[in-house]
Formats: C-alpha cells, structure tokens, sequence
C-alpha cells in the first residue's frame, strides 16, 4: 500500500486517504453466512463467529473512512493557514 504522509497540500491528503474512502462497506454488512440445516455444534459456533465478524470489520471501516474524510478537512485547514503565514512573511 505504501506510506503517504499527510500536509497541508489538500492534494497529497486525498492521494494518501483514497485506498481507504474507496473501500465499499455497505457490501460487507451485507453478508450473512447461513447454513442449510447444520446441527453440528462447532458449525453453528463457527457461523455465529463469522457473522459477528463480518459485522465488525463493516463497523470498522465505516469508522476508518469517517476519520480518513476528516483529514481532507484538516488538510485544507493547515493549507489556508500555511498561505496566510506566507503572505504575511512575503512569500
């Protein structure tokens, strides 16, 4: 995946969150494992562990791109500031 740092270049901030904003959760909480008429305790055990999982992992990712769409904000933040404090310097 690589390492993208995050500035104050509005550019270089979408660039490094894009892998994570890209990533499609609602397909994810969507899926359900079911079996057709497993008794077997262990099977049942393992059904359950994997719903619970896959409903984790969409949680987590929505909360991932939740805080990845802050840092754009952030970035354009820093950027206004960073050319107000160069044109007060001349730059």
């Amino acid at each position: 995946m690589g390492t993208s740092r995050i500035s104050s270049d509005v550019m270089t901030a979408q660039s490094a969150i894009s892998k994570l904003t890209g990533v499609e959760a609602s397909g994810i909480q969507n899926e359900h494992l079911e079996f057709a008429g497993s008794n077997i305790p262990c099977m049942k055990a393992g059904k359950n562990l994997n719903n619970q999982m896959l409903k984790d992992v969409s949680e987590l990712v929505t909360c991932i791109q939740k805080q990845a769409d802050k840092v754009e904000g952030l970035a354009q933040a820093m950027e206004y500031r960073d050319n107000a404090d160069a044109n007060n310097w001349g730059f």
